[in-house]
């Protein structure tokens, strides 16, 4: 793997082949060099129609530490991802697959937030609607 990851993870074939790999590494030292290779790209992956799968596959298959990045990136830009389409179906999945401290660290991150997500809040990306409906 390399730091093009990002790129071949944006790519309509290469999202399938960067998302196998998340499947099917088990290996830490692989684990560790496929997370560092994407770790900076979340906000850029979230964003992109074929990168988000990458970030949600690993949201899958990850155990919570090694997808501990996603977590990170999502709490720091939680606004710009929530009210992006991709962005938030990426925040439901968090939700869906965080252990109890990472739901609970994005809860209040959510809740903070909410005035900012309200003012997003679109016919096509009801954000607050949702979020607030996983939160309960």
């Amino acid at each position: 793997m390399c730091i093009r990851d990002r790129q071949i993870s944006c790519d309509q074939h290469g999202t399938r082949s960067v998302q196998k790999i998340a499947e099917l590494a088990t290996d830490q030292n692989v684990l560790e060099l496929f997370v560092s290779s994407i770790c900076d790209s979340v906000v850029e992956l979230v964003k992109d129609n074929n990168g988000n799968h990458v970030i949600q596959k690993c949201l899958h298959d990850l155990r919570p530490a090694d997808k501990q990045f996603i977590y990170d990136a999502v709490i720091e830009h939680c606004v710009e991802i929530a009210t992006h389409k991709h962005g938030c179906c990426v925040i439901q999945r968090c939700l869906d697959q965080a252990n109890r401290k990472q739901k609970e660290e994005l809860v209040n991150v959510i809740a903070v937030s909410y005035t900012n997500l309200r003012a997003h809040e679109t016919p096509e990306h009801l954000v607050c609607r949702l979020l607030l409906e996983k939160k309960k």
